[in-house]
């Protein structure tokens, strides 16, 4: 994702909102808005939420709806810059209703451009081009130049996220143009930050330099505001791409510094990414898996699937509303024309028949509520239905069916005791060391790979994965009502991640990369089963025997399925399963203990890899 600047333009400059004020002759929203203004470029954004708080109050008790939309406006944008996008659509909705109310063509259009703001954000790029060109026609419509390059330049930055740089450059230019004509420094710095952006992905980065170092040298040389922040983390990420990475290491950390200072969490996340790339062609691991984890928890927390979740119910109820509102404006113009049509018949029928006519007309309407209701009904119970499915599958992702189920009908899953439950436990060996030598992203894309495979071979076991520690996987067979599984399940099923594993390793070695390898451990003995917590819940199992397969595991060998005579006395006669003595081995924290090797018949075991 690029960065750049397409956020609601009152952000970065309030002219037009302080001469709105001064139109309305409003002297104290004039003299706060002034002061909003100065409180922005030095970065003091809590002391800005405060007063623009009071200028709504303001704005509402003098029913002022132009000035109350502008000053919503500014609310959502320090909502947005902020992450959080939710809330600042849905201000931007209401919003909206009260631009509408004062017929303020401009103000419509800024709103309409802010919301294809919040839609760019979340990578909803048509809905974005949508808004945005809805708001350029009003601009281009009332002639404003300003306004136009603004638009000019969101439609630039939407088509570097779409991974068209070529076809951005030709908007920037434009914009750029306007700024030049104007003598506007100021804006002229976002379009040269911009280009400097698209010449950067399109691989020129001596071209990139120079139009990000003029657009640094267009700022205030000691600015602590956004633009500078994204200028600086860009300035990082091209030189990053050229080789330099000590000047980039230096730009993205000031980037990080002025993003943590605004509380910009998107921005924040990016300088993370720029931080990680930069260490990691530095060959510091260490420093690069940091910086990845903190730029994945903020990505995380801006654009995971919860966020998805209530920004499309936002979204949901606004296109509802308008649809209810245009249902409403439908049935009242046919009432209307009906009771003309009513009106017409009176003066031509006699009494007994207007009374007919008037008994007809009631029941029409009678019969047209109940269905607008019935509608109605029929819409909610929809979207009521679509949510709790989704609820549903949520929480069997989570938790196993009939756990599940007894948490929604009781609101709390009683613990259960299984006799003879089978715990298997694998970890890859010498995870620490091998993680040294691959990047953070690959690191985690192998684990992933590697994880879903398990789970696959899990579920047609009808076995219960329990959880990941890290690079350790844990699952559980033989709990009747939850994974009935027999041990001999158990066993397949670790002789199929084993057979992914060495399948993979030689795929990877093949390609010249490293691989893992995996010690498994299996174990069959009592357990207690259950849900823990309040926040983020999780089903979990207890017990000694959940310790011993943990000991069998890290008493294996790489390559191999190591399982207990517990086990072993349960699946010894089973078609199909080798077994190899290893005697009594000593095992962490269990002391000595009776372990065997188990493979396919056809297949004898071979040497230790460890």
């Amino acid at each position: 994702m690029t960065l750049r600047i397409v956020l609601f333009p009152a952000l970065l400059f309030t002219a037009g909102t302080i001469q709105a004020a001064r139109s309305e002759g409003s002297a104290d929203l004039l003299r706060i808005m002034r002061v909003v203004d100065s409180l922005k470029q030095l970065g003091h954004l809590s002391e800005v939420s405060v007063l623009l708080d009071s200028a709504e109050v303001m704005a509402r008790y003098h029913g002022d709806a132009t000035v109350l939309g502008r000053v919503m406006l500014e609310k959502a944008a320090l909502l947005e810059t902020r992450g959080e996008s939710g809330r600042a659509l849905s201000m931007l909705y209401e919003a909206m209703q009260e631009v509408q109310r004062s017929g303020d063509s401009l103000s419509m259009a800024e709103v309409l451009n802010s919301i294809g703001t919040i839609q760019h954000n979340q990578k909803n790029f048509d809905k974005a081009e949508a808004y945005y060109n809805r708001s350029g026609a009003i601009y281009q419509r009332l002639g404003l130049k300003q306004k136009t390059g603004k638009y000019w330049n969101n439609m630039g930055s939407l088509y570097e996220d779409m991974g068209d740089p070529a076809h951005a450059l030709s908007f920037h230019r434009r914009s750029l143009g306007i700024w030049q004509e104007l003598g506007n420094t100021g804006w002229a710095a976002v379009s040269y930050m911009h280009m400097g952006t698209c010449y950067g992905l399109l691989g020129k980065t001596d071209s990139a330099k120079y139009f990000l170092e003029q657009s640094m040298h267009d700022q205030d040389a000691d600015s602590k505001g956004y633009l500078m922040a994204i200028t600086k983390v860009n300035y990082g990420v091209n030189e990053n791409r050229a080789g330099r990475q000590h000047v980039a290491l230096r730009y993205c950390k000031e980037g990080l510094a002025i993003a943590m200072n605004l509380q910009a969490r998107l921005l924040e996340s990016e300088a993370c990414d720029c931080l990680y790339k930069t260490y990691d062609a530095m060959g510091d691991k260490g420093l690069a898996l940091e910086y990845y984890r903190r730029a994945v928890e903020l990505r995380d927390a801006l654009f995971g699937e919860a966020k998805v979740k209530n920004m499309t119910r936002i979204e949901m109820d606004h296109d509802f509303e308008q649809k209810q509102l245009a249902d409403s404006l439908t049935r009242a113009k046919r009432q209307v024309e009906e009771e003309m049509l009513h009106q017409a018949e009176v003066a031509k029928e006699r009494e007994g028949r207007n009374i007919a006519l008037f008994t007809s007309f009631a029941v029409l309407l009678l019969a047209g509520a109940l269905w607008s209701r019935l509608r109605f009904m029929r819409l909610s119970k929809g979207r009521i239905q679509r949510e709790r499915e989704r609820s549903e599958r949520l929480l069997l992702n989570i938790l196993p069916t009939s756990v599940a189920q007894e948490l929604k009908d009781n609101g709390k899953a009683l613990a259960r005791e299984y006799a003879g439950a089978t715990i298997l436990f694998s970890d890859f060996k010498d995870f620490t060391r091998i993680s040294l030598s691959m990047n953070a992203q690959a690191l985690v894309e192998e684990l992933d790979h590697c994880f879903k495979a398990f789970d696959r071979i899990m579920v047609a076991h009808d076995i219960e994965k329990i959880k990941t520690i890290g690079d350790a996987y844990m699952c559980v067979g033989g709990l009747p009502d939850l994974a009935p599984a027999t041990p001999a399940n158990v066993v397949h099923a670790a002789l199929e991640m084993q057979e992914f594993v060495a399948q993979r390793k030689a795929q990877r070695e093949a390609k010249g990369l490293v691989a893992f390898t995996m010690r498994v451990g299996i174990h069959t003995g009592p357990v207690v089963a259950g849900v823990v917590g309040l926040k983020k819940f999780a089903f979990d199992i207890w017990g000694d025997a959940v310790n011993t397969a943990n000991a069998m595991e890290r008493a294996g060998e790489a390559g191999k399925v190591n399982i207990s005579e517990a086990t072993y006395l349960l699946v010894r006669n089973e078609p199909g399963l080798a077994f190899t003595g290893r005697g009594k081995v000593e095992a962490k924290s269990k002391g000595v203990m009776e372990m065997y090797f188990v493979s396919h018949a056809s297949v004898s075991p071979s040497a230790s890899t460890a």
